[in-house]
């Protein structure tokens, strides 16, 4: 009886462990050139969240996700116009649009926050993002996809984000560590006020969403969201 017991729980452990593996998501490192074309991406997909009285806070962008249509940002910035505070179980409806310009390009209509909700550290950003799902159909909008390739540490990455509220631009930055918890950006080029941009692959797929801002040697260093906890939470 003591070996069944044994085997079993020897058994459970190593489920857990290899399925916690599976959801990092880097299986090598980097080999290409360092120069790479950066992708085409549509410029309608990024923009300023703007709450009501016309405030604006960091940056969100159009995403599908298995055909499902969402606003995603980082959680953070949506500190101030929501009830909860952290472990979030309920959802809620939070007013707010995502604008380029004077353009509205989505209005949000409730809001989906992950369970292990938080506001994200330079260790673990898994939890520091928010979407908000959306009328039936958005006219004339693109979006971008998440990317099912695994992650290659020193691929060039970029950060596509919106500066000034109408300059749309995407910045390069190169992949220093990927994890299930974290990406950390390096030498990235985006600065300002670019919390909840896309981080997106030489195919133009999101592989992570902007959290944390620092500086460091060669240039800015930014952490972002995970793509395995992205794809987790849309169960992708």
């Amino acid at each position: 009886m003591k070996k069944v017991l044994w085997f079993f729980v020897v058994s459970l452990a190593l489920y857990f462990l290899l399925k916690s593996e599976r959801e990092v998501m880097v299986v090598a490192t980097y080999s290409g050139p360092a120069e790479v074309a950066e992708p085409v991406l549509p410029q309608k997909v990024v923009g300023a969240n703007v709450f009501r009285g016309g405030r604006s806070r960091g940056v969100g962008f159009l995403l599908d996700a298995g055909g499902r249509q969402f606003i995603v940002s980082a959680l953070h910035v949506f500190v101030s116009q929501m009830t909860f505070r952290k472990e979030a179980e309920a959802n809620e409806d939070v007013p707010h649009e995502l604008r380029l310009g004077d353009q509205v390009l989505a209005k949000s209509l409730r809001a989906y926050v992950p369970a292990h909700a938080s506001w994200g550290s330079d260790t673990d950003c898994s939890g520091d993002f928010i979407a908000f799902s959306l009328p039936s159909s958005v006219p004339d909008a693109q979006f971008l996809k998440l990317s099912r390739d695994p992650l290659r540490i020193g691929q060039p990455v970029w950060v596509y984000t919106v500066n000034g509220g109408t300059n749309v631009g995407l910045y390069k930055a190169r992949l220093g560590l990927a994890s299930n918890k974290v990406l950390r950006l390096e030498q990235s080029a985006a600065s300002g006020m670019i919390s909840g941009s896309p981080v997106v692959n030489a195919l133009g797929e999101v592989i992570g969403v902007v959290s944390q801002v620092g500086s460091g040697p060669g240039g800015n260093t930014q952490w972002a969201v995970p793509l395995a906890a992205l794809r987790k939470h849309f169960k992708l």
